[in-house]
């Protein structure tokens, strides 16, 4: 019975049937076609012109229409013959058991036989002759229309399943099959073959009950692939419903299943006529069936059951055998692990790869700050998920769980964080070193298993840190000792050199002399291999190396060094130029920085650098770079001595030009227009609106600045509100306003003025106007003229020399006379009598007296007074006399 649903019933039975109504049909086409024409003259027939249309005569032998002449052409005009061939066919539509019938062109019967009869609650009399309305209007109208229309449009039968209303009152479910026959030129009639499918209607609902009762999922897929069939049970776990699967093409209603076991057993079974079974997972449903299908000669019966919860028990036996395989394994490799890290690490990776449980992570306790931060956890835990569990990792179960040394677990767990999915946490205590710890979804629970494997893994875990701690305390003591000794050493080491350079700075009397001795002693100093000096061209940004020492081999020559923008300006030295602090590059072949000079670097040995900035306040004069064989020899203790070399070493390069400078008797006098004013000081002179005109310079002690100006139409308020506003200016003094406004002002930090006489250079003028200021310096011949230049055109970019000139002096040179002065007055002096003579005392009226002065200096009266005494005595005593006065 199931073999004969599984195809459909309706599809059996229109199979088994189609061939005999269509030789029913041919015959009844035949019974009307075949009579010889009607004579109307002929007493063995008679036409009612009457009668609605053609009836059949009182035997029911044969119609009395007028037949098309073609057809009677070729029909036998024997009488005798005649009368047998109406005998035969009448014999053979009452054997029928089907309802036989046939219309005219206006659709009136001309014959049927008894069953059909029988179906319609009628006589054969009461319907032959009469409008087959009689019985159609029993039916729907839009049935009937549907059949109209599917007979006008086609050529062959069509087929109508309906509930036909009897005469007698009855429901008959009936199965009709309708063809047209042509009856004459452009008349066209119908015959039809009509059957009870009460039988059949009655096995589809038995057969549905049956395979209802079934409790596997089952369905039926015709000849064609699509599902004639499908039950509840196949419909919920196929997740479709029966009224979409119905009709469907099995390999279009599942695409994923193309290719799988699902696709080559079912042929199988088709192709060989033998049953299948099979075990297949399908992934768009995420679950494992159990297949049986049995062939038929209509299609293909498919019982089917979810064994995902058998498969998936086989799977955990399978499992727990390999992972208590894989732990014992990953336990082994505990006993390995030298530092606490890498336990963490290894038990993190065992509890994701072996146990399954891939959200775990182990605290360890911080004996400094007292807490457990997190030191080893898998990829899937959440950062911090302790906090977004507990407000506090410090204070939740975690923490209670390493305090008290007793297993933890939680459920029903809620996180603060929408992100976090937790709902339950199981903590184990890991001895005096931290807590271990695996997280479940809000979905899942920890399984007993899972709960006993990982204490088995963490009681090894904490064998293995006890371990370690002892180890690493070990480890560090040594290393400690070792380290100790390394960084002293170096020290020891550096300091040495730093004594040699210092005693090599004192005696220097150039630039190059200074380069080259601390090129040479650096590179002296173990693990330092090589050192060089370079200087920097504002006008390129080229580094350019002025000495070197140590083994390089043509290292120099190899690289190119800039300060610029460009990969060659990335390194430690452009960057000790550009910040003028210290760069350290303490691994050469990690460094990304490094790249453009990495292979010179590590062919030849070198591991790390540093480069420091030699410079004297705003001065700079160079970077020097040292290059070590070992990677991180550059820490802090080693930069900072190597820092303050590099400050010791401007300094002995500003005092190697301030003699010079002294020493010069030649010099050269530059003047400049300065068109644009963006330097703090020129910016306050310039707010004021007026003109101004530098009279002096003075240096202090604690070389802060007194320039000494006379200001032209712009008053000393005006000054003074600009000065207040000044980020440079620390205050300004009003000394006279009888000839223009004459004052004072301290700067507070260090600007160009301050650089240049660093540098040796001696201001003549600077005048302020309308937007633009001029500046004259004369600086003694041995200082790099260039560099001034350079330095000026740094600071204040676009920069226009108006004049460079060359100046000869005496053999008893005003600068041999300065020198003279100098050697003679302390430092306090020559600031006094400075700050006095540019400030207007020894004028005539005097612009300022002794108070001012002292209150210019922040020291009394008397002290003024007793230093310019002091110092006129020497001055007069050097025109005058030929030895000191004491």
């Amino acid at each position: 019975v199931t073999a004969a649903y599984e195809a459909g019933v309706t599809t059996v039975v229109d199979r088994q049937t189609a061939a005999s109504d269509r030789i029913l049909v041919e015959t009844l086409r035949g019974a009307l076609l075949e009579d010889p024409p009607t004579d109307a003259a002929d007493d063995r027939s008679t036409v009612d012109a009457t009668a609605d249309g053609p009836v059949i005569d009182a035997t029911g032998d044969r119609p009395t229409a007028e037949r098309p002449a073609d057809v009677a052409a070729e029909t036998p005009t024997d009488a005798g013959d005649v009368g047998d061939a109406d005998e035969r066919h009448r014999r053979i539509l009452d054997t029928v058991d089907d309802g036989l019938y046939a219309l005219d062109s206006e659709e009136r019967f001309v014959a049927v036989n008894e069953a059909y009869a029988d179906l319609t609650g009628f006589s054969r009399e009461e319907l032959l002759g009469r409008p087959a309305a009689v019985v159609t209007d029993r039916l729907g109208g839009d049935e009937i229309d549907g059949l109209r229309r599917a007979l006008d449009e086609g050529d062959g039968a069509v087929t109508l399943e309906a509930d036909l209303p009897t005469a007698d009152g009855r429901s008959v479910p009936i199965e009709a099959r309708v063809a047209p026959f042509t009856v004459g030129p452009g008349d066209v009639g119908r015959v039809g073959v009509v059957r009870d499918v009460s039988e059949r209607r009655q096995l589809e609902r038995e057969l549905e009950g049956i395979l209802e009762r079934v409790t596997d999922a089952f369905f039926a897929i015709d000849d064609d692939w699509r599902f004639a069939y499908v039950n509840e049970r196949a419909a919920a776990l196929l997740e479709r419903s029966v009224a979409d699967l119905l009709g469907e093409h099995i390999w279009t209603a599942f695409p994923e299943a193309v290719g799988t076991a699902f696709e080559t057993e079912y042929e199988r079974a088709v192709e060989t006529g033998e049953a299948v079974t099979f075990e297949e997972f399908y992934s768009p449903l995420g679950a494992w069936f159990e297949v049986s299908a049995y062939p038929s000669e209509t299609g293909l019966s498919v019982y089917f059951r979810d064994v995902s919860a058998r498969k998936a028990a086989e799977r955990r036996r399978e499992d727990r055998i390999r992972q208590f395989e894989a732990l014992n394994d990953r336990v082994q490799r505990l006993a390995d692990a030298t530092t606490r890290e890498a336990v963490c690490e290894m038990t993190v990776e065992a509890a994701a790869d072996v146990l399954g449980l891939d959200r775990s992570y182990v605290r360890l306790y911080d004996e400094e700050s007292g807490e457990l931060p997190v030191a080893a956890r898998t990829d899937a835990t959440p950062p911090d998920v302790d906090a977004s569990l507990f407000g506090d990792a410090s204070t939740g179960p975690v923490w209670e769980t390493f305090i008290r040394g007793e297993q933890a677990e939680l459920s029903g767990l809620d996180s603060a964080d929408a992100d976090v999915d937790v709902g339950g946490l199981a903590a184990f205590p890991l001895g005096e070193h931290g807590v271990f710890v695996t997280l479940s979804s809000a979905s899942e629970t920890f399984e007993e298993t899972d709960l006993l494997a990982a204490e088995l893994l963490c009681a090894n875990a904490r064998s293995s840190l006890d371990r370690a701690a002892r180890e690493s305390e070990l480890r560090r003591q040594r290393d400690r000792f070792e380290e100790k000794n390394d960084r002293l050493e170096r020290v020891n080491r550096i300091n040495r050199a730093i004594r040699e350079i210092t005693q090599v700075l004192v005696q220097a009397d150039s630039h190059e002399e200074v380069e080259r001795l601390v090129c040479e002693t650096l590179a002296a100093i173990d693990p330092f291999r090589f050192v060089w000096f370079g200087h920097h061209d504002p006008a390129t940004d080229d580094l350019r190396a002025v000495a070197s020492a140590g083994d390089d081999r043509g290292y120099l020559d190899d690289v190119v060094v800039t300060a610029d923008d460009s990969p060659t300006g990335q390194g430690p030295a452009a960057r000790a130029i550009a910040t003028g602090a210290p760069a350290v590059q303490n691994s050469i072949l990690q460094a990304p920085e490094f790249d453009p000079w990495r292979e010179a670097a590590l062919s030849r040995g070198f591991r790390s650098c540093v480069s420091v900035p030699v410079q004297y306040r705003d001065t700079r004069y160079g970077v020097l770079s040292i290059y070590s064989n070992t990677p991180n020899t550059f820490e802090e203790m080693e930069v900072s001595v190597l820092a303050e070399l590099g400050q010791s070493i401007g300094y002995a390069a500003n005092a190697i030009e301030r003699k010079q400078a002294l020493a010069s008797e030649r010099s050269v006098a530059f003047t400049f227009d300065l068109p644009d004013l963006d330097a703090p000081l020129f910016g306050f002179l310039d707010g004021s609106q007026g003109t101004f005109e530098l009279e002096n310079v003075v240096r202090r002690l604690d070389d802060r600045v007194h320039l000494f100006f006379t200001a032209h139409d712009v008053g000393f308020d005006a000054i003074h509100d600009h000065a207040e506003a000044s980020p440079t200016v620390e205050h300004v003094t009003l000394l006279a306003d009888d000839e223009g406004c004459q004052f004072e002002c301290t700067v507070r930090e260090t600007t160009f003025v301050t650089t240049l006489l660093d540098r040796g250079a001696v201001f003549e003028t600077i005048t302020v106007d309308d937007g633009a200021a001029t500046v004259s310096v004369r600086v003694p011949q041995d200082v790099d003229a260039r560099g001034i230049v350079r330095l000026i055109e740094e600071r204040f970019g676009r920069v226009e020399l108006r004049s460079r000139r060359e100046l000869d002096e005496p053999v008893f040179s005003r600068g041999e006379f300065e020198r003279e002065v100098r050697s003679l007055l302390t430092d306090r002096q020559t600031e006094v009598v400075e700050t006095a003579y540019a400030a207007g005392f020894f004028e005539w009226p005097r612009k300022t007296n002794g108070q001012e002065v002292a209150a210019l200096l922040d020291v009394t009266q008397p002290t003024v007074n007793r230093h310019i005494r002091a110092a006129e005595r020497h001055l007069l005593g050097l025109l005058f006399d030929d030895r000191e006065q004491p």
